[in-house]
């Protein structure tokens, strides 16, 4: 007997074991789905260009009925800037970021969103790393938190900015950092402290960004000096223009390195990254992009990191 398929179906319509695709109009066999998108709920979601979009801003569950090929864009919570007395603190690194395409099945994935690490506050010292995002099997490792001076930046999925102060040519580093992204390798190193001729290394350095390492602080032998800018994101504009997520369409900047005796803070790194201190608190890392916080200088504490996020697409 003939099956008496539905009238003016709508795209994903099931009908006896077949699936209507209006891309190519024809009924399809709803197994074939497995190897082709999936079917999901889950997070603030929206189609566009193509796609349906699936955004976490805070944890949350990704429910799928049917398997099949998505991409996937994971980002961790950034870390906290630096506090110093003497010297500018370090910018925090940017959360680390994993771009790939997996394989879903018919099941409940959940997913943890990594919050921003703390800025510095209170006391001389070092911000906190960046918590890592994880979902899928996946873990987006947290940015490292920036130095307080004389102190190395903090190692993350990218890599906190060194405090400034130290020994003439003694310097102090951006920190190591973690290479990870599937697929694609995000992740890059803090700036190093200013080395100034006179002994003094007072600028704290930029933290690394999934896109660009950090700068060092701009020392000079006699002020004005400058913090380091925080190293730039990574630039998905379509990702960010479908979801209304992003900084001008970047993820996880790293923060800007604190700055003093009258010059200027480093900036931010484009993707979230939060302005170093000048004789000011750090400002924070953007939530929902992973941005570094800003180090800072004097008896002002360093800037938070910024949460993370995950976005799941797939072709409709």
């Amino acid at each position: 007997m003939a099956l008496d398929f539905p009238d003016s179906p709508s795209n994903g319509d099931r009908y006896a074991g077949f699936t209507w695709n209006a891309t190519d109009g024809v009924w399809r066999v709803t197994k074939e789905l497995v190897t082709g998108s999936p079917s999901a709920t889950g997070g603030t979601e929206v189609v566009a260009g193509g796609y349906k979009y699936h955004t976490f801003t805070s944890s949350g569950t990704f429910t799928v009925t049917d398997g099949g090929d998505c991409e996937v864009l994971m980002v961790a919570g950034g870390g906290g800037g630096g506090r110093s007395s003497g010297a500018g603190a370090g910018g925090g690194g940017a959360g680390g970021v994993i771009f790939d395409t997996i394989t879903v099945t018919a099941q409940a994935y959940s997913l943890v969103i990594g919050t921003g690490g703390a800025g510095r506050t209170g006391s001389n010292g070092s911000g906190t790393n960046g918590v890592n995002t994880t979902g899928f099997g996946l873990t987006a490792v947290g940015g490292g938190g920036g130095a307080a001076e004389s102190v190395n930046g903090s190692s993350g999925g990218s890599g906190g900015g060194a405090g400034g102060r130290g020994a003439a040519g003694a310097g102090y580093g951006g920190a190591t950092t973690q290479t990870g992204g599937i697929g694609v390798g995000f992740g890059n190193l803090g700036g190093g402290s200013s080395h100034a001729n006179n002994g003094a290394h007072e600028d704290g350095g930029g933290g690394g960004g999934a896109g660009g390492l950090g700068m060092a602080g701009g020392a000079s032998s006699t002020p004005p000096e400058s913090g380091g800018q925080g190293g730039a994101g990574i630039y998905l504009g379509d990702w960010a223009s479908a979801t209304s997520t992003g900084d001008s369409g970047f993820y996880a900047g790293g923060g800007g390195g604190g700055n003093r005796n009258g010059g200027s803070a480093g900036t931010g790194g484009i993707g979230g990254g939060g302005n170093g201190g000048s004789g000011s608190i750090g400002t924070a890392g953007t939530d929902g992009v992973g941005g570094g916080g800003g180090g800072a200088q004097g008896a002002f504490n360093g800037g938070d990191g910024g949460d993370g996020i995950i976005i799941v697409r797939y072709a409709i």
